[in-house]
């Protein structure tokens, strides 16, 4: 390479290249999102640490995300409903059955 040779790609870097005074609200944003992106990956490498709190809180996140959908869904609501419905019968049987064995206890004591 000679001294009158310019490496092409770096020249169309520079001609891609704009001024943040000159960028469009939309290219701002795609500069900020470019940027917060390649630090987040930096910082990833760098800090093993922070990494998997990062991987913890999406984790997080993501299960609470699902069990949020999972109640909100149709099935899951009447799945609930039914279960509540048999449990409350249950709970009114077997206190007929607490009753009725008081009776009961009673009787045979007078």
């Amino acid at each position: 390479m000679t001294d009158n040779m310019v490496d092409t790609t770096i020249i169309d870097e520079l001609k891609t290249m704009i001024k943040p005074r000159n960028m469009t609200p939309e290219q701002k944003k795609e500069h900020t999102r470019k940027y917060n992106r390649e630090y987040m990956q930096r910082r990833k490498k760098e800090d093993q640490e922070f990494y998997e709190r990062q991987k913890e809180c999406s984790r997080k996140n993501t299960l609470r995300y699902e069990k949020e959908k999972r109640q909100t869904s149709p099935e899951y609501v009447e799945k609930k409903r039914e279960y509540s419905r048999i449990t409350a019968q249950k709970k009114n049987e077997k206190i007929k059955q607490l009753e009725l064995q008081v009776q009961l206890l009673t009787e045979t004591k007078l």
